[in-house]
């Protein structure tokens, strides 16, 4: 199918125009086009020996920011860098240019999610004053990079989350809109978090030192218990190295939470997690199984109720209350 380029241009549409190498000595002219109809807008895919082809159809009328969304959707309207080399694009300049240059960019199409977090006057702030984004057909590589470096790894080493421009809204460079100065804010929240992180990891060990010490007393018996659990069971089938480990785990939690080991029955629980693998649970009451089953995931709706351990039974043996 071919398309009159010309009519594209009368209707308000962009075309993207551009000679890339596969290897030495062999190029290939690439077209990308975006053709405003009446109710919709047509994303074409073209180029030499290429059938000419609707790869996107959007709703509506022409929309810079829907288009640069469903370009970085499209792997099919993909470009890779040496394709920009040589591009000509014709009908739509400065900001948004930019901007679908980016989604057409197999690489840089990542930031897309980034900069239209922002609405339009503040993503044309952040780009006057950060940008621009490309210098003719070169990226600015270095801002491309710093804002991938301040999204995907600096931003993880704080306790903030959300887009862009939440974390610009939150920070000191909320009016300037400028990287330089949330740079600034960067580094302190970093440091916070670090000092938060060192201070819940002295907590845990507090915690854990704690744990041991409640647990001082149970330790000979829990264990004494996790290898004498099937002689003071009703059930036969089961994975011995599965439930000692999921038992054992039961038993801790219970003697820190109650400062003793049951005393009774416990009903006992599993489903499967793998090809003959199980996770144990573990309760004081058989009304778990009916609960279980009424969660979503379809691991608990499988799970069974196997028997019980005689907890009762097993303390007159071994006399721990004594």
């Amino acid at each position: 199918m071919k398309i009159n380029l010309k009519n594209v241009l009368k209707r308000g549409g962009i075309i993207f125009r551009t000679i890339g190498s596969a290897m030495p000595g062999l190029s290939f002219q690439a077209l990308r086009i975006v053709y405003p109809r009446k109710s919709e807008v047509e994303l074409w895919y073209g180029g030499d020996d290429v059938q000419y082809e609707v790869i996107e159809t959007l709703d509506g009328e022409l929309n810079y920011r829907d288009v640069a969304l469903a370009i970085r959707n499209s792997e099919a309207l993909q470009l890779p860098d040496s394709y920009f080399h040589e591009m000509k694009v014709e009908g739509v300049s400065g900001l948004w240019k930019e901007i679908l240059c980016i989604s057409l960019h197999e690489e840089h199409r990542e930031i897309i999610d980034y900069l239209l977090s922002f609405d339009d006057n503040e993503l044309e702030r952040f780009w006057r004053t950060n940008g621009p984004f490309m210098s003719e057909n070169d990226f600015n590589d270095e801002l491309i990079e710093n804002l991938t470096h301040i999204m995907e790894y600096r931003i993880p080493e704080t306790d903030k989350k959300g887009t862009l421009s939440h974390i610009f809204s939150i920070s000191s460079a909320s009016n300037s809109l400028c990287l330089t100065d949330l740079d600034a804010d960067l580094e302190i929240w970093e440091e916070e978090e670090e000092k938060r992180l060192e201070f819940e990891s002295e907590i845990a060990v507090v915690r854990q030192r704690e744990i041991e010490t409640v647990l001082a007393p149970f330790q000979s018996k829990i264990d004494l218990a996790v290898q004498s659990c099937t002689q003071f069971s009703n059930f036969t089938d089961h994975y011995p190295d599965q439930l000692q480990s999921n038992l054992k785990i039961f038993l801790k939690n219970y003697a820190v939470e109650n400062q003793c080991l049951p005393n009774r029955r416990i009903c006992v629980f599993r489903w499967a997690v793998w090809i003959r693998r199980y996770a144990y649970r573990f309760s004081e009451s058989n009304k778990i199984w009916a609960d279980i089953r009424k969660g979503s995931s379809s691991e608990f709706r499988e799970i069974c109720a196997i028997g019980y351990i005689d907890f009762k039974a097993m303390n007159q043996l071994f006399k721990w209350d004594d």
